[in-house]
C-alpha cells in the first residue's frame, strides 16, 4: 500500500508540474494545476499569481479572483510581500472585466496599505478617484504625489483637469490645458480651450518647496548687500528692458527674477561657489566655532556681515543649523530658484508657457535655428533640462494648490 506525501511534499510536486506545464505552453492545464496547489496550500502567493494570470490569460476573470481572493483570506496582512501583488491583481481585474469599480478601489488601497511604494497601485487607484466625486481629496493627493515623481505623467495632469472642470472650476481646467499644451502634448480640442499661460498660478509662488532650501533662499535676501560688498560686486541698476527675440527677452527677465529672488551678485556664481557664500553665511550669523571656506571670502564676509544683520539671519534660520545649509545640493537648488523665478516671468513677458520651457531648454536658440516646431512635443527636452523641469514643478504646485 503506497505512502501518501506529506501535505507540504504534496503541494511542491503539484506546483513543479504545473509550472512544467506551463512552461511547456498547455496553459488551460497549468491553470487548473495551479488551482489544485492553491486548494492543497490556499497560501501559497506564487501558485495563485501564477494561476490567476493565466486565468486572466484564458479569459476565466472571474475564477482568477476567485483564486486571489482564496489567497487573500488565508494569508495575514503584512506576512507576505505577495499580498500587495495579489490586491493590486485583483484591483485590475475588478476595474476591467468585472466592472466592479468600488471594488476595484478598495483592492488598490488595500494593495498601497501592504506596499506603499506599489506605484502601479497608485496610479491606478488615482486614476479611478478622478470617477469618484466623493473621494476628489484623496484623487487630488495621490496625483499630486505621482506628478512629484514624475511631472510628465499625462494621466494625472488630464485626470485633474476632470476634477477641476466638474467642480465647476472653469479657471483650473483651463490651468491644466495650459500645461498639457506648453509641453506640446495636447490634443486638438485640448488646444483649442487652453489658454497660452495658466492663469493667476505664477503671482503666488513665492517660495521654494523644500523648508531648508527656502531658508537658505532668505539667506541670501537678506544679506544680499553684504555678499556683494564681500564679492566687491555693487547694488543692481536699472534693467533696461531687453530687446529682440521673445527667448531672449525671457532669458533676460528671468535673470532679473531670480537675483530678486535671492541675491543678485550670486546669480553669475557657478553653483559650488553660490553653495560656498551661503554656507559661509550661515556660520557666521550662528557663530559656528570652525569655518571652512576660502580666506579671502571668510574675512569678506566677516567684515560685512554686521551685528544686527547677524541677528536677523539668525532669526531667518530658526532651527536650521549650517550643517543642514552646507548639505543643500548647490546645482539643484539653483535650478528649483530658477524654475521658480521663471513661473512668476510669466505674467512680465509678452510670451507663453511654451516661450517659458523653450527659454530654459538648450539648444532652443533662435538665432541657430533650433526653435521646434509649433505643438511639438516637448517633454524629452524639458526632462533634460533641470530649470525647465523646475518650472514645470512650480506650476503643477500652484495649479493644485489651486484646486485644493
Amino acid at each position: 500500500m503506497a505512502t501518501e506525501l506529506p501535505a507540504a511534499e504534496r503541494t511542491r510536486v503539484q506546483r513543479v508540474r504545473a509550472e512544467a506545464l506551463e512552461a511547456a505552453g498547455d496553459r488551460r492545464a497549468a491553470a487548473e494545476a495551479y488551482a489544485r496547489v492553491c486548494q492543497t496550500d490556499p497560501g501559497c502567493a506564487s501558485a495563485a499569481l501564477a494561476g490567476a494570470r493565466l486565468r486572466r490569460g484564458l479569459g476565466e476573470w472571474r475564477a482568477a479572483a476567485e483564486l486571489l481572493t482564496g489567497f487573500l483570506e488565508n494569508v495575514p496582512e503584512g506576512q507576505d510581500p505577495a499580498v500587495a501583488q495579489a490586491w493590486h491583481q485583483l484591483g485590475r481585474l475588478r476595474a476591467g472585466p468585472l466592472e466592479d469599480l468600488d471594488g476595484a478601489i478598495d483592492a488598490y488601497q488595500r494593495a498601497l496599505e501592504a506596499d506603499p511604494e506599489l506605484q502601479a497601485a497608485e496610479e491606478a487607484l488615482a486614476d479611478l478617484l478622478v470617477h469618484r466625486p466623493k473621494q476628489w481629496r484623496e484623487a487630488l493627493h495621490r496625483h499630486q504625489h505621482l506628478l512629484q515623481r514624475n511631472p510628465f505623467r499625462l494621466a494625472s495632469l488630464r485626470g485633474l483637469v476632470r476634477i477641476a472642470e466638474q467642480r465647476g472650476n472653469t479657471e483650473g481646467g483651463a490651468a491644466g490645458r495650459a500645461l498639457l499644451r506648453g509641453l506640446g502634448t495636447a490634443t486638438p480640442e485640448e488646444r483649442i480651450a487652453a489658454p497660452g499661460r495658466p492663469q493667476n498660478l505664477d503671482s503666488g509662488l513665492s517660495s521654494l518647496a523644500d523648508p531648508v532650501w527656502e531658508v537658505a533662499r532668505q539667506i541670501a535676501r537678506e544679506a544680499s548687500r553684504e555678499i556683494g560688498e564681500a564679492l566687491g560686486v555693487g547694488p543692481p541698476g536699472e534693467v533696461a528692458e531687453p530687446a529682440g527675440h521673445p527667448l531672449a527677452r525671457f532669458r533676460a527677465k528671468v535673470v532679473e527674477e531670480e537675483g530678486a529672488l535671492a541675491a543678485p551678485p550670486l546669480v553669475p556664481l557657478p553653483a559650488q561657489e553660490l553653495g560656498e557664500a551661503l554656507t559661509l553665511v550661515a556660520q557666521l550669523a550662528l557663530g559656528a566655532p570652525a569655518v571652512q571656506g576660502s580666506g579671502e571670502l571668510v574675512n569678506a564676509l566677516s567684515r560685512s556681515l554686521g551685528r544686527r544683520t547677524r541677528r536677523r539671519l539668525r532669526k531667518v534660520l530658526g532651527r536650521v543649523d549650517a550643517a543642514q545649509i552646507e548639505a543643500i545640493d548647490w546645482s539643484a537648488w539653483r535650478a528649483e530658484l530658477r524654475g521658480l523665478a521663471c513661473a512668476r516671468c510669466l505674467a512680465a513677458v509678452d510670451g507663453d508657457l511654451r516661450t517659458a520651457f523653450l527659454a530654459l531648454t538648450p539648444g532652443a536658440a533662435p538665432e541657430s535655428g533650433g526653435m521646434p516646431p509649433p505643438e511639438s512635443d516637448l517633454r524629452d527636452a524639458v526632462a533634460a533640462s533641470p530649470e525647465a523641469t523646475a518650472l514645470l514643478r512650480e506650476l503643477t504646485r500652484g495649479w493644485i494648490a489651486s484646486l485644493a
